[in-house]
């Protein structure tokens, strides 16, 4: 079993690796009262008890120490995290080039059906891409689409995707409770803001988010 914890958010991940760092170390008693011998006995004891403590690791993948990086031909994690942080077309055509040699091709083909349908790529052009024959052939007619994109165009896509995402971490967390939030996150206009409401959405309550995804809503309204 190989722990790994993959984060994709638009701050880095600060969290210690191991759990030894993410458990409170027992400290001696502070109080002025507290006797010498009593102080050298919670010591003492504390690390008695740390010999018995987990040592358990994980491995953290952080999307946000990687971008920006070349990705790299050969290898599917670097790719992906290339995908997923294109903010413009040529960024994204990029690791779309490299993908034409990458093999397994299926896995190719998910990763960039994956990318498309986060961006906002329409649904047939998504569906296309599976039936066409090689990935040269999609690779080419991405291009030529590509020449009626606008950079406003292309981020009217990331906000759609982001959107399309929040909705299915608020679903698969509150359930159908999540259809709150529906109409409030139609109303943010920036990527930015959608990716900061993925991290509240992670440890808030469903009302103190709709507080926030609304706040966020007004401030993106008011710009």
């Amino acid at each position: 079993v190989f722990p790994l914890v993959i984060h994709n958010g638009p701050r880095r991940w600060t969290a210690s690796t191991t759990l030894q760092g993410l458990i409170a170390q027992p400290r001696p008693p502070l109080v002025a009262a507290a006797r010498p011998e009593d102080i050298e006995d919670a010591r003492r004891a504390a690390d008695d008890l740390a010999a018995f403590q987990l040592s358990h690791a994980y491995f953290g993948l952080d999307f946000d120490r990687h971008r920006g990086d070349d990705p790299e031909p050969d290898n599917a994690v670097s790719l992906q995290i290339s995908l997923e942080s294109a903010a413009t077309l040529d960024a994204l055509l990029r690791p779309v080039a490299l993908l034409r040699s990458f093999t397994p091709t299926r896995l190719a083909r998910t990763m960039l059906e994956w990318a498309l349908r986060r961006l906002g790529v329409d649904g047939e052009t998504a569906e296309e891409m599976k039936r066409m024959a090689s990935l040269d052939e999609f690779h080419s007619q991405l291009e030529e689409r590509a020449r009626g994109w606008t950079e406003e165009w292309f981020e009217q896509g990331r906000v759609e995707g982001e959107r399309t995402v929040l909705r299915r971490q608020a679903a698969v967390r509150f359930g159908a409770s999540a259809r709150r939030l529906d109409p409030l996150l139609d109303e943010v206009r920036s990527a930015a803001t959608l990716a900061e409401i993925s991290e509240w959405l992670m440890v808030d309550p469903l009302d103190q988010l709709i507080a926030k995804v609304e706040a966020a809503a007004a401030d993106d309204r008011s710009h």
